[in-house]
């Protein structure tokens, strides 16, 4: 995936609809099947950021994220003619090179994450899913830690 700095952004702002920098996202995806009520997927991502020449950091000129892998994960059981899913899924980050401030790179900005916990998935129809995911995160550095709990509602057109 390549990820274009669309919508606003104004570096006033720490929130903005658009993120100014482009972002390469490749990734490497498989599903096993094992028999005909469980199935397992992974997804292996690299991250790189370009440099955002309008931060929103008072005497920054210049920021850029450092570049990361993660890994996405499940394993998960029918339990109703493959239209109602549970098991569990979790997630890996690992930042492997520092942000880099004007220039500089910055130590101690390496983050890292794992999360791992409950989830389901109803599929509605061919083009409507419901997923559900619950996610105890640990091995936490250099960014907020907690419990988190991600609702989604997929339409497919």
């Amino acid at each position: 995936d390549v990820i274009v700095p669309t919508g606003d952004y104004d570096r006033r702002y720490a929130l903005n609809p658009g993120a100014h920098f482009l972002s390469f996202n490749p990734y490497w995806a498989g599903t096993l099947f094992l028999g005909s009520d469980v199935v397992t997927s992974w997804r292996l991502n690299y991250l790189w950021n370009d440099v955002n020449d309008q931060p929103n950091l008072p005497g920054t000129q210049q920021l850029q994220a450092g570049q990361a892998v993660y890994l996405n994960f499940d394993a998960a059981y029918n339990l109703y003619n493959h239209r109602l899913y549970a098991g569990v899924n979790g997630y890996y980050l690992k930042q492997f090179t520092e942000t880099r401030i004007n220039g500089q790179s910055t130590p101690g900005t390496e983050e890292q994450t794992a999360g791992i916990g409950p989830g389901m998935v109803l599929n509605a129809s061919k083009n409507i899913n419901f997923f559900l995911n619950l996610y105890f995160e640990t091995a936490v550095e250099n960014r907020p830690c907690g419990t988190r709990l991600n609702a989604v509602f997929a339409l497919h057109f």
